[in-house]
């Protein structure tokens, strides 16, 4: 499924950093701040491996399914959620 417009406009005006989030195998959160994030194509989010220690092991694991959350400077607040 493609992003919406109204996403991608947000997310070109978008704050740094933004936030991403994944859960272990046995349901703990991990939320961490990521700089270097972009949008990929129409339907996706790269995020760079810059030392993602605990965010690596949860994708690794299995676990299927994220967040990213940032914001604009009009303080509006979006939520991506999806497959990883």
């Amino acid at each position: 499924m493609n992003l919406p417009e109204i996403i991608r406009q947000a997310w070109e005006e978008r704050e740094q950093p933004a936030i991403f989030a994944t859960v272990s195998k046995d349901g703990i959160p991990n939320i961490i701040y990521v700089g270097a994030v972009w949008l990929y194509g129409k339907d996706k989010v790269l995020v760079a491996d810059n030392y993602l220690d605990k965010t690596r092991k949860n994708i690794l694991r299995g676990i299927k399914t994220g967040a990213i959350l940032f914001i604009t400077p009009a303080r509006k607040a979006y939520q991506l959620k999806g497959t990883l």
